[in-house]
Parts: C-alpha cells; structure tokens; sequence
C-alpha cells in the first residue's frame, strides 16, 4: 500500500512559522543567476534551516 501525502500547500509565511519553531530559518530568492536575501515579494525561493 502506498504513503498517503497531504496535498495542502503552504504560502511563505506558513511555511515559515512551521519551520521557526524548529530552525533558525533564513530564506533567498533566486532569479537562476544568482542567490540573495528574500524582498517579500512572490516567487522563487529557497529556505535554508539551521537547527537551534
């Protein structure tokens, strides 16, 4: 029998406060050229988790 996945999607700041309970969480956006410190704004990013 296969997993069963819970297909709710989280919006950034969700996933956020999910992830900051447990981590020192830092987040980057990314336009495929380079990586830098997210604005807050929609798109591309990338959450990096530093257990604390």
């Amino acid at each position: 029998m296969g997993m069963a996945f819970n297909t709710a999607a989280f919006g950034f700041s969700e996933l956020l406060d999910t992830l900051a309970s447990y981590f020192e969480v830092h987040i980057f956006e990314h336009d495929y050229k380079k990586i830098f410190l997210w604005d807050k704004a929609p798109g591309n990013a990338i959450f990096t988790c530093v257990k604390v």
